[in-house]
């Protein structure tokens, strides 16, 4: 499913949501943005998580090992680069 990074690629910034917490935090070490997006099977972006939430699942019990799925935010919200500040502002206002 995933292809070897390459410059500028996206794959810095996915992890499968079955792959481990380990890898998610190297990701998000690696591409300095605090963030991997979570990907099912389909390739469909199904959470985000943050070093925040990774290191909150670690807290919680959760093991290194653990699979992303266990730490991600399954509730987040997405614009397109077009939508505008404020209408971006407002919907996280209402949320």
């Amino acid at each position: 499913m995933f292809r070897p990074k390459q410059p500028g690629s996206l794959e810095q910034y996915v992890v499968a949501e079955t792959e481990t917490l380990r890898n998610a935090l190297r990701k998000i070490n690696d591409n300095h943005m605090g963030f991997v997006f979570a990907l099912d099977d389909g390739g469909s972006v199904v959470g985000v998580a943050t070093d925040g939430d990774v290191r909150r699942a670690l807290l919680n019990g959760y093991l290194i090992e653990s699979v992303v799925s266990e730490g991600m935010n399954r509730k987040f919200f997405w614009a397109d680069e077009d939508t505008p500040r404020e209408q971006i502002l407002k919907k996280l206002d209402n949320e």
